[in-house]
Parts: structure tokens; sequence; C-alpha cells
């Protein structure tokens, strides 16, 4: 048990560095927006009163200002690749864990406009990774993927089960109106759903469902969990395909070796 829970708390580590490079390259390749005639300049973010509470009890304007944020995302770039090797190495992580960590609760409240659901995800499983590699047990391991796993869990199973209840998912009109948007738009996808409508109707109860099965897969027993976890790459990677989200993708996937550590405990627990 011991050898499963720390090959699979690597396993995680590496998925979300990857995530994390992939965040931050983009981040970097668009650094103009952060510039103070920039879409995200910290003049125009700071304005908002719920992040003047922050920006006033922790002193945010230095490191969030242009051109210093750039250095702090290219400090996070670093270490997330850095974290591949000594992960690799099983060497301790909790340097690049601790600056990763931080840099992430910064850019919640310094991109807080912009994040997402990965951004969210990413932030919470490195907090749990962070804790359980200061203790560097086999509990404290096998506990954080517990947590990652619900945390899986909880996401998929909100957004499955709440899906559910809107005929648009079912009609495939959801997905054409998310196929027509300039952010998560696809000409070609598109038009493909608009000369067929049950294709859309297909995509969008892939959605759904997919979702939903998602959300228990560790209920089922490991060899089951994995083909469930194996949809959901594909799941995952077609949508990051069509849509671009490319760190939605890493962020969700790097779920999975705790899903798969649950659903196998759970299932030695009732057979022994």
């Amino acid at each position: 048990m011991k050898y499963n829970a720390f090959i699979l708390i690597y396993a995680v580590e590496i998925i979300l560095a990857i995530q994390t490079i992939i965040a931050t390259g983009e981040l970097l390749r668009y650094y103009r927006i952060y510039r103070k005639d920039g879409l995200m300049a910290w003049d125009l973010q700071r304005s908002g009163p719920k992040l003047a509470v922050y920006v006033r009890k922790l002193k945010l304007d230095f490191v969030c200002k242009y051109p210093n944020v750039l250095f702090v995302l290219i400090l996070r770039l670093l270490s997330a690749i850095a974290l591949i090797p000594i992960v690799w190495l099983h060497q301790s992580a909790v340097i690049p864990l601790l600056l990763i960590t931080v840099i992430n609760l910064l850019m919640q409240i310094r991109n807080s406009q912009s994040n997402d659901g990965s951004d969210q995800m990413a932030t919470v499983c490195y907090i749990v990774l962070l804790f359980a590699n200061v203790i560097n047990t086999v509990t404290s391991m096998s506990c954080a993927l517990f947590f990652i796993a619900a945390q899986a869990a909880l996401a998929y199973g909100t957004s499955g089960f709440l899906k559910m209840q809107k005929i648009g998912w079912y009609n495939g009109e959801y997905v054409t109106d998310i196929l027509k948007t300039s952010s998560y738009g696809n000409k070609k996808v598109l038009a493909i759903t608009q000369k067929s409508r049950s294709v859309a109707k297909v995509l969008g109860i892939m959605v759904v469902y997919g979702d939903c099965l998602l959300s228990v897969s560790f209920l089922f027993p490991p060899h089951i969990c994995m083909f469930i976890l194996v949809f959901g790459v594909c799941l995952h990677v077609g949508i990051g395909r069509i849509m671009g989200l490319n760190t939605f993708l890493w962020s969700y996937i790097a779920t999975y070796p705790a899903t798969y550590y649950v659903s196998y405990i759970l299932y030695f627990l009732i057979l022994n």
C-alpha cells in the first residue's frame, strides 16, 4: 500500500506540473495584457472592492504590478519544470510545491476575473500535496489522494448532475450555442452539428453522463474504474481540442491517479 500511495502521488504531481507549465507559458506568451494599458492591468484589477481588501492587507502592489508579475510567473514556470525531475528522482518536492502553491494563490487574487475551474482545481491539489509532502508519511500521502479524489468527484458531480436538469444538453442546443462563441467556439465542429442535429445531441449527452459517471468512478472496482478514467481522458482531450481548454485537460486528469487509488482501497477493504 505504501508503494502505491507514493507512486500515485508522484503521478499527480507530474501531471499538475505539466498543467502549470502550459498555463504559465500561455500567460507569459501574452505578457502585454499585464501592461498598464492591457486587459489585465494591475490598476484595473485592484480597483474592485473585494480585491482592494487583499491589496491593503497583503501588500500586493509590488508583486502584482507590471513587469514584476512576469518575474513571479517565470518563478512559477521554473518551479514547475524543476518539479518533474525532483519527483522522478524521488527527492523532496516541498520547495517547488511551496513556490507554486503560493504563486497560484497570488494569481487567484491577481487574475480573479480570468481564473477558471482548472486553475482552482490545480490550486486546491497543490495545497493538499504541499501538506502531504511536508508530513511525508504513508498516511499523509493516502489522505491527500482521498481528498483529491473527493474534490474531483465533487467537481464532476456538481457539473454533471446540474447539467442533467437542463433540456438544452439533451437536444444539442447548448452544444451549438457554445460552438458559436468566440472564446470556446469551433467553426468546423459547429458546421457538423448544424448539418446533423443528432451529433450535437450525442455530444451533449456524452458531456452530461460522462461527468456524472466520472463523479462516482471511485465506487467501481479498479479495472472498471480504470476504463471510466480512460473514457474521461478521451472526453477531456476531445473537449480540449474542440474548445481550446488546454489546462482544463491536465488539471482534471491529474486527479485520476487519486481516484484510481480510492477505488483500489475501497475494493481491497471490501474483499478483505
